[in-house]
Order: C-alpha cells, then structure tokens, then sequence
C-alpha cells in the first residue's frame, strides 16, 4: 500500500456533547464535515451537528466552534437552520458541510441542502449546492433562498446522462491560477472542486465549476440558468469512488495537493487520499496516496470521514477529519480528528494506487 511518508495522527480534538452538556441537543447525535478556515489569529470549524436520536426535527445543520490551537475547542453553536416545511427551499432537511470563501470584503458559503433525511436525520440524495453570504465568517449567514422568489436558488446542478446525474454537491473553493484580469475572456476567475455522482451504480468523483461571480445563482429548473459553469468530465475516474475536496498549493514546488475521502463497498467513507499535480485542472489518478485510514487513524478504525487542510506553521500542514471512533462505521456518533503532515509536500511518482 502506497502512503503518505511523514504523517502523524492526533487523535480526537472535537466531541459530541453528552446529555446534560450545552450543546447535546445542537451535535448530541455525532459531528462530522469538518471545515477549517483561520481569521484573525483563530481558527474556525464548521461542522455538520446532529440531532439526537429519530423525531420530527432529527435534522443535521451547520455549527462552527473556535480555537486558538486546533486542540482546545469553545462551541458557538449553529449557524445554519434548515427551513421550514411548505416554504418550498431545498434545505428543509439539510443545511450543511459549508465551504466558505473569503473576496476581501466579504465572506461567500456553499453549502449543501436537501428536502429529504432518514428518521435519524442523516441528508439523503440528492444534494443541491446553496449559497449564502455574511460580512464575517462567524455570520450571521443570509442564504439566499430565503430572499424572496429565489427559494430555487442554487449554483449549479446535475446533469442527466453524465457523470453526475444524480448529485452535486459544493467543495473547496480557490482563485483560478490561469485568471489573467478582468478583461481575460478564456479563464473564469473562481474553481470549485465539487462533488458529483451518478446512479446506476452509484459512483462517485469530484468535478470542477468555474465562474467570475462567487454570488452566481439562478432556479435550478430554469430554462436558461445562470449557474457556474462545469466541466463535462470529472477530474479523476468515478470507478474510484470519491467524494469531498480540500486544496493546498504548495509553493516551494508548484504543486497542488487534492485531499478527499474515498468510499468503500459504496457504504461509508473508510480513507482519506491524497492527489498531486502541476495543473489543478488535470489530476492523474496514479498520482495518489493513502493519508489516513483505519491502521494508521489512532482513533478511528472504521468510517473516516471528509478531510480539510490548513497550514498552521512555516513546516506544518494540519488535517482535521471525521470518524466513528472504534471500529464503526455508521454516519452518527462520529467526532472529529486532528493530523499533521511536514511540509514543503512533495509530488507523488506515478504509482497505482493500491489497498490491501
């Protein structure tokens, strides 16, 4: 098996609260999709919250916590809520997983909603790529479903017969390298790694959309949409089975680094990979490693769920990462993990990348 040299795992940084704690009844059910942005000298953790237990109202939303050092963690509770039945949003079940965007004024979400939850309040397919904005990463949030006559709002959708006709769903988003000004009529200014799959059977990769407006939205269902626009192939083979994005560029090489989830028996995320390449438009899938999965993850020797990155010192590069802890594999009860990597990363030869 093919890893990646140097990593080192941290354990648990983040917990469910327990009944009886602040926040059982916000994240009580398990806290996943971890989402790290720093600002003003903190750190900033989005992460999906879930409801304990099955009732009416057992619907996963967005939270964030703040730190100073990644290990030690104060709560802030939600700041997503999932919108009301009858109002016809698509967030009525699912508001979630919120990537967020920084323009220098202000800050852009992509987060991802859906009408539909099992009784424990898990998101069920297919997702829909929502937008909301705020003047400050902790919010509040206005998404943009709720103006009024855009309660169909979204960036982009699904396309039938293609790779990703059944879900699409948002992912990192980064300044296109390729963009040469205002004027540049070939490169769209913004790229999205967002993920898609298909049915049947389900595979899953992760696609890129582009677009010069970061606000872009139009109905999902409009003749003539107003979306970003996407790239007809994926970026690397569905018959992997990926989903989830988080990019790094390293500077000392040129290189970029695709860090994402890779899903086992089409059942539940068990690894996180890791892809390199010199264009973040083309990525080979020979150019891949195994960074963190069930006999290296201190913690988590079962599901291990969507991974992101940020570099926290001059020769260090941070993941956090969700994971059942034990050896489970269910979509509840999860926490969320710390990793680190030395940097300057270096590219991946071109090896198959192979488990046992």
């Amino acid at each position: 098996m093919n890893y990646v040299e140097g990593y080192q795992d941290h354990g648990i940084i983040i917990r469910p609260d327990k009944e009886g704690e602040p926040f059982f009844s916000v994240d009580g059910g398990g806290i996943r999709e971890a989402i790290i942005n720093r600002e003003n000298g903190k750190y900033y953790l989005f992460y999906d919250g879930a409801i304990p237990g099955a009732r009416p109202d057992s619907y996963w939303m967005a939270c964030l916590a703040e730190s100073e050092d990644l290990v030690h963690w104060k709560k802030l509770g939600r700041v997503l809520n999932v919108s009301p039945d009858g109002s016809g949003a698509l967030d009525t079940r699912t508001a979630t997983s919120p990537w967020v965007y920084f323009d220098g004024e202000r800050w852009h979400m992509y987060y991802i909603g859906s009408p539909a939850c099992s009784e424990e309040g898990v998101p069920a397919c297919p997702y829909y790529t929502l937008y909301a904005s705020a003047g400050q990463l902790t919010g509040p949030w206005k998404k943009r479903i709720d103006e009024p006559g855009k309660e169909k709002h979204v960036c982009f959708m699904t396309k039938p017969n293609s790779w990703m006709d059944f879900t699409a769903s948002a992912g990192h988003v980064l300044e296109n390298p390729n963009w040469q000004g205002p004027g540049d009529r070939e490169n769209d200014r913004y790229i999205m790694y967002f993920s898609g799959s298909c049915l049947p059977p389900m595979e899953r990769s992760l696609g890129i959309a582009t677009t010069n407006d970061l606000a872009r939205t139009d109905d999902y269902d409009a003749p003539d949409p107003n979306h970003w626009h996407i790239q007809p192939e994926p970026i690397l083979p569905p018959e992997i089975d990926l989903e989830n994005s988080s990019v790094y560029y390293e500077e000392a090489n040129g290189t970029y680094f695709l860090f994402t989830n890779h899903i086992k028996d089409n059942s539940y995320t068990d690894a996180v990979y890791v892809y390199s390449s010199k264009d973040p438009f083309h990525w080979d899938p020979a150019c891949g490693r195994i960074l963190v999965d069930a006999s290296n993850s201190t913690w988590a020797h079962g599901a291990i769920g969507m991974p992101t990155v940020i570099k926290t010192a001059p020769n260090t590069l941070s993941i956090v990462y969700d994971g059942v802890e034990g050896s489970g594999c269910g979509h509840l009860n999860r926490c969320i993990g710390l990793g680190t990597l030395p940097l300057p990363l270096k590219p991946f030869e071109k090896i198959p990348l192979e488990r046992d």
